[in-house]
């Protein structure tokens, strides 16, 4: 079983203070860093409905953010940062109270050499979104610079490569082609141009490979706390599906307790990050994972072939057509990690009314100085 050194202990209360607030959307309540508005709405849906206690697990508020995506625009001056909210107007950010120190190091460092790069402005222009991810051994950062569709320019290529000459602690830099006008930050064609292949992150003892089209968690020490409690809840010895699996992080955590663990993912990407990273497992976990690249949703047949149910859906919760599969499969357990407390409500009355209970949950602040907290909800057949 893997295991990590971690302090457990929750974080002094603290305040953080930034110039860009509250025009910057990425920090809504920094007056209430610990415990968000939307706390007393979980407390308050757990009572009424008398489903038990639930707890909140914190870490770091500040300097957590290991992985950013930020808009490039045109002003004066190149702009960089994310849009003031209900705009597509950029709220330029020189650097960020949650983001780790090697990420606004590397802010500071393209600043210096962005001069004479053309950024997009909603129609036309050049650089659109820059992506950066800290390796959390190295303190190295993985870049990705999303382009206006098209080759680099020579003055482009020049660009990168003096971006890349001119600090040490670049992982590696790379090239996103996203051509379409709309809100998709990525395109479809990624090319590394300098650097390192693969991001290989170290989380709860194991290292865990990344490719920059990968989702990543950002906050890992709670990240880590989030993999203890599953390690906690998940019945022992039994047959898991895992749908929305991304790289196969937990998947991987949980083999040791589970018999056989079927994980399924939609993303090219995530199945090869998965692949390298299981080779790194003992034998025995290793020969416990089957790794399906599919749609959640084509899994039907598999649904019958299993004990646990692990979901992390999108936002917008469980699909129509998986709820019913789910409702008339033999699963004893669902584990449903929830980004949407909308959806997270709206899915679990439904579980309830079709005969399951929700034995425990616990809340985890991801994202500190936003209204938003991630739940894990822990289901069984009654």
């Amino acid at each position: 079983m893997y295991r990590k050194n971690i302090n457990t202990l929750r974080t002094e209360f603290s305040t953080v203070s930034c110039s860009l607030f509250p025009r910057c959307s990425g920090c809504k309540h920094l007056d209430s860093l610990h415990y968000p508005p939307i706390w007393k709405e979980m407390l308050s849906f757990f009572e009424k409905r008398n489903l038990g206690s639930i707890e909140l697990v914190l870490r770091e508020v500040s300097h957590w953010r290991s992985k950013v995506k930020l808009a490039v625009r045109k002003g004066e001056t190149p702009l960089i940062g994310l849009f003031q909210g209900g705009t597509h107007q950029v709220v330029d950010m020189k650097e960020c109270p949650m983001h780790v120190p090697c990420i606004n190091e590397a802010m500071s460092e393209i600043r210096k050499q962005i001069e004479g790069i053309e950024p997009y402005d909603e129609t036309r222009g050049r650089l659109k979104y820059i992506q950066m991810h800290a390796e959390r051994s190295s303190q190295k950062v993985q870049l990705a610079l999303v382009w206006n569709g098209g080759p680099l320019s020579s003055l482009e290529t020049d660009f990168v490569q003096r971006l890349y000459n001119s600090w040490d602690h670049w992982h590696s830099i790379w090239m996103n082609e996203q051509p379409l006008q709309n809100n998709q930050i990525f395109g479809p064609n990624w090319k590394r141009l300098f650097g390192q292949e693969d991001l290989w992150q170290e989380i709860s003892g194991m290292q865990v490979c990344y490719h920059p089209a990968c989702f990543a968690q950002a906050h890992l020490p709670v990240f880590e706390a989030m993999l203890d409690y599953l390690q906690e809840i998940l019945l022992h010895q039994k047959r898991v599906l895992e749908l929305y699996a991304g790289v196969g992080i937990i998947g991987m955590f949980l083999a040791p307790l589970a018999k056989k663990i079927t994980l399924v993912e939609s993303s090219d990407h995530a199945r090869d990050c998965f692949i390298k990273s299981c080779r790194l497992l003992p034998e025995s976990p290793q020969k416990k994972m089957e790794f399906f690249h599919a749609r959640s949703e084509e899994m039907g047949a598999f649904f019958q072939e299993n004990d646990v149910l692990i979901v992390d859906p999108p936002r917008k919760g469980l699909s129509r057509e998986i709820k019913p599969l789910i409702f008339s499969s033999s699963i004893q357990q669902m584990i449903y990690i929830s980004c949407g407390w909308e959806s997270f409500q709206r899915d679990a009355l439904e579980f309830l009314e079709h005969g399951w209970k929700l034995e425990t949950a616990r809340g985890f602040l991801l994202f500190p100085g936003t209204n938003h907290i991630e739940i894990i909800g822990n289901f069984l057949r009654e």
